[in-house]
């Protein structure tokens, strides 16, 4: 089996690359796209955001409306990045920064393109949705063989688990990899259980 690197080194590696394009870097990585699609969808338009694996903040420049954003992410130089755009930045691996959040400290909680590099996600899962006032948002990444021959960090295919109760839960190509292999997402929004109570 081919050694692979730390998700950390990986990012940090790409962090360069992945910033220099800046909006239209946003533009061009669909799932970001269809992430302000489904916040236009449900009419949300203000709010506290915690973004795990915010990477260089690039969410931040598509959402149109008052919000806040707090970013987790494994890689420095990524969150150096997401702090010029106004992000809060908390430094370390996602299950860490999660298990030390309070409960219902944000409106919503987002986790696009990062729990393909975690094995078990259920506990991120639960952590999210006690985090989360209103809401979740995030992708499963249908994890190929071509990707796993491409990507150098360990990487785990969720796009099989079910959600019942998602109020959005579609397929979409999402992104591009460096290599140029199309990579298909599920977008996936569920409202938490006291948000659909107040309502």
């Amino acid at each position: 089996m081919e050694n692979k690197i730390s998700a950390e080194a990986y990012f940090d590696d790409l962090a360069a690359e992945y910033e220099y394009e800046g909006v239209e870097s946003a533009l061009q990585t669909n799932h970001l796209v269809e992430a302000k699609k489904i916040f236009d969808t449900h009419q949300i338009k203000e709010g506290q955001i915690l973004d795990l694996a915010c990477g260089t903040g690039l969410l931040s420049l598509l959402l149109e409306g008052n919000f806040e954003f707090t970013g987790i992410d494994v890689s420095e130089k990524m969150l150096q990045s997401a702090a010029q755009r106004g992000y809060k930045t908390i430094h370390k691996p996602l299950e860490q920064g999660l298990a030390e959040i309070a409960d219902q400290s944000y409106d919503f909680v987002t986790c696009l393109t990062a729990l393909l590099c975690i094995e078990d996600i259920q506990p991120v899962l639960n952590n999210m949705k006690r985090i989360a006032r209103r809401g979740i948002l995030f992708t499963l990444e249908e994890i190929t063989d071509d990707f796993l021959a491409e990507f150098p960090a360990s990487a785990y295919n969720h796009s099989h688990l079910s959600f019942p109760d998602a109020k959005e839960d579609y397929r979409v190509f999402g992104w591009t990899t460096p290599k140029g292999l199309d990579m298909y997402v599920r977008m996936i929004y569920l409202e938490t259980l006291k948000h659909q109570e107040n309502n």
